[in-house]
């Protein structure tokens, strides 16, 4: 099972459409005007039922994270993040749903050894869940390294890698992730470091074209190698159409909803799709996650 004990806050397309059912079924049982149909409120409950016990099942039915996980979880979940942003700690303000949790932290992983990955690039950690999966996966010698703006999350993180014995294979670079990535394209087109066996990109969603084009113009991906990329299904956003009734109704009604990572998600969806030199398959997982190799 992936599931935890500490439930991290899941964001999907599944958990918006519940929302939304949600409140239907509230205006409709609460209607002064009319009798509202028993059969709509029976099918609209059913739906509920279906969307809201999906993820769950899923996480509940899939590989379990290390045992160290479980502890970084409750850390994630526990910490005042707004706290923190005050304190100047964070560069932007942060929250538990930020994290990748267990199921998805655990594919990652789980592509990682069936591709025999031993270069991982993590391209925004967070508290690193999904960095502790990795590591445990990869074989002696494996690196992952992860980028993050901000020195306190390296510091969050250490602690936890350090009791599930996977410090030795874990990197933090921090500072601006288009930096770090220009740092580490100047030692792989040296020569001096290997292109990546998988990437995983999950940060500042505008920010995700940029990352796109350093990794593939810059040859870090090895050329058998795999790039993720996260929330590429952003909320439900992408597959609406700009403009339309629809997204707009989705950007007032669905909480933590942003137009601009929203826009900047659909367009990079829209530029992946057409580079001629990658293939790329979106999946369903949480909030979307694509995967991409070369053509």
């Amino acid at each position: 099972m992936s599931s935890s004990a500490t439930a991290i806050p899941a964001e999907t397309p599944l958990l918006s459409a519940s929302r939304l059912i949600s409140q239907a079924l509230s205006l409709l049982r609460d209607s002064p005007d009319s009798a509202p149909s028993q059969d709509a409120i029976s099918q609209l409950q059913l739906s509920l039922d279906v969307l809201t016990k999906l993820d769950p099942y899923i996480e509940s039915h899939s590989a379990a994270p290390p045992a160290a996980f479980e502890g970084l979880a409750q850390a994630t979940v526990s910490e005042d993040w707004a706290a923190r942003h005050r304190e100047g700690k964070t560069a932007f303000p942060l929250g538990a749903q930020f994290s990748a949790g267990a199921y998805e932290g655990m594919f990652v992983a789980q592509v990682a050894k069936s591709i025999r990955a031993k270069r991982v690039l993590e391209v925004g950690m967070f508290t690193g869940t999904t960095t502790l999966c990795i590591a445990d996966q990869l074989p002696a010698g494996g690196k992952v390294i992860a980028l993050e703006i901000d020195a306190y999350l390296k510091d969050f993180l250490k602690p936890h890698a350090e009791k599930a014995g996977v410090s030795e294979k874990i990197e933090v670079m921090t500072g601006k992730a288009k930096d770090s990535i220009e740092t580490i394209l100047k030692e792989v087109q040296s020569g001096k470091a290997e292109p990546f066996d998988l990437i995983f990109i999950d940060a500042d969603k505008e920010g995700y074209q940029g990352y796109f084009d350093q990794i593939i113009n810059g040859g870090l991906l090895a050329k058998s190698g795999t790039l993720l990329c996260d929330n590429t299904l952003y909320k439900g956003s992408p597959f609406l159409e700009e403009g339309s009734p629809q997204i707009e109704k989705l950007l007032a009604k669905v909480p933590g909803i942003s137009v601009n990572n929203a826009v900047a998600l659909r367009k990079f969806n829209d530029n992946v799709l057409q580079d001629k030199r990658v293939l790329s398959t979106i999946l369903p997982i949480r909030d979307g996650v694509t995967w991409i190799n070369w053509a």
